[in-house]
């Protein structure tokens, strides 16, 4: 059976009991020891998906060629996807898994990722496969023409009009209020360097939308058409502690003033995060 680890940060808003079953990643690393990337996924009760999931995210970066680990925060599900992660995490030494004890919300699953992601560049997506694995390179090969963030944009987009609608209310929104461009038709499904990730993650907000923040961060943007895909299986999954993929229009305003506090923690400080993981200690 797998050894339970435990996840320590620096950062007080994360919830403080998680457990990580997690192995040694198989992949040698760049020469500093370093992944190339973090493949990070925040889950919750999508037993029908995580399977099929790893089994692909694992091919695709295989045949990218470059050392990886795939990464996920089970946001404190009910059903059988703990079981499912912990059978996988154990068949495959570059998957590792951080569980919630509790459903703290996707922003929390999210913030976790990018604190315990040992990769020079994160890739993010959902756990329902409405981002198809396979899209991944295109991310990548964007990333490769110097940028620090690369949105994968939503080709034929697979979701129920009053989604789409809350979206375009959402883009609308960060533009008149907020003067944050965001990208056309922007999702979860990106990629990212992991200073940067790391630098909006640690940020004094306290419920953080990582979208206009990556923005707002002043990292270069390059955007690439990826392909969205239905629901792999079951039911659409929603947390119950603001999971929501998009923010209400209450809480985008009360981010109207981003700015001073965050702009001044930026100018001052660096982001930093220690995992504590199988007896050893690491730090980057």
């Amino acid at each position: 059976m797998p050894r339970v680890c435990h996840a320590r940060t620096n950062r007080a808003t994360l919830p403080p009991p998680v457990s990580v079953p997690s192995h040694p990643p198989s992949s040698a690393g760049d020469r500093d020891g370093r992944l190339s990337y973090s493949v990070v996924v925040p889950v919750f009760n999508e037993e029908g998906n995580v399977e099929a999931l790893a089994s692909r995210v694992v091919a695709t970066m295989e045949a990218v060629g470059a050392s990886f680990e795939l990464l996920f925060v089970d946001d404190g599900s009910s059903d059988g996807t703990p079981e499912l992660l912990r059978a996988v995490a154990s068949r495959d030494g570059r998957v590792r898994v951080v569980r919630f004890t509790r459903n703290y919300g996707q922003e929390a699953a999210v913030e976790a990722l990018y604190l315990n992601a040992r990769g020079r560049w994160l890739i993010q997506m959902d756990g329902d496969l409405q981002h198809p694995p396979e899209e991944i390179p295109r991310l990548i090969a964007k990333k490769d023409e110097g940028y620090d963030v690369v949105y994968g944009v939503r080709q034929k987009r697979q979701d129920a009009l009053f989604r789409v609608a809350a979206s375009r209310a959402m883009q609308w929104t960060m533009r008149s209020m907020m003067e944050i461009e965001l990208p056309d038709d922007v999702s979860t499904f990106r990629l990212m360097s992991a200073p940067i990730a790391r630098l909006v993650a640690a940020l004094p907000e306290r419920r953080k939308f990582f979208s206009a923040l990556l923005v707002w961060s002043g990292a270069r943007i390059g955007t690439v058409n990826v392909t969205h895909a239905p629901r792999h299986a079951g039911p659409r999954t929603t947390a119950s502690r603001s999971s929501s993929t998009t923010p209400s229009i209450s809480s985008w305003a009360s981010r109207a003033s981003l700015s001073g506090t965050s702009a001044r923690w930026v100018s001052s400080s660096r982001s930093w995060v220690s995992v504590w993981a199988c007896g050893s200690s690491r730090a980057s």
